[in-house]
């Protein structure tokens, strides 16, 4: 006796089609988000390594508010959509930047923002000049 196999191949790849599509999805959707959330990460440190080192008078925070801005920029997301606070206290310079998120498929649950926080020492013009 043979059997008629003709279709099967047709049928498996209608099964598994939809599986692989979600899970490319999925696969696309995170590594937007890591890479997004990366961005934002690496923007606040920038702000504040370039403004630990600033005199007062230099203002420490528009120094950094403008390096975040800068580097979200350059990472091709627009400053203005940032929300950037930063703070000198008691000689702690902290770096807020929250963005709004967009997910590419929205396959996975993803937050609507992502936030970075950076706190640094600030040493008040020790590193100008060199």
């Amino acid at each position: 006796m043979r059997r008629r196999r003709e279709g099967a191949s047709a049928i498996e790849a209608a099964l598994a089609l939809p599986v692989l599509l979600v899970l490319l999805f999925a696969i696309l959707d995170w590594s937007w988000y890591l890479f997004e959330w990366l961005t934002v990460v690496r923007s606040a440190h920038a702000g504040v390594r370039l403004a630990v080192g600033v005199e007062a008078s230099a203002d420490p925070e528009s120094v950094a508010t403008g390096a975040v801005e800068q580097a979200l920029e350059a990472y091709g997301i627009p400053a203005d959509s940032a929300t950037i606070d930063v703070v000198l206290a008691e000689d702690v310079l902290t770096v807020d930047v929250r963005v709004d998120f967009q997910a590419l498929v929205g396959v996975i649950p993803t937050p609507d923002q992502l936030h970075a926080r950076t706190e640094a020492a600030w040493y008040g013009g020790v590193f100008e000049g060199t």
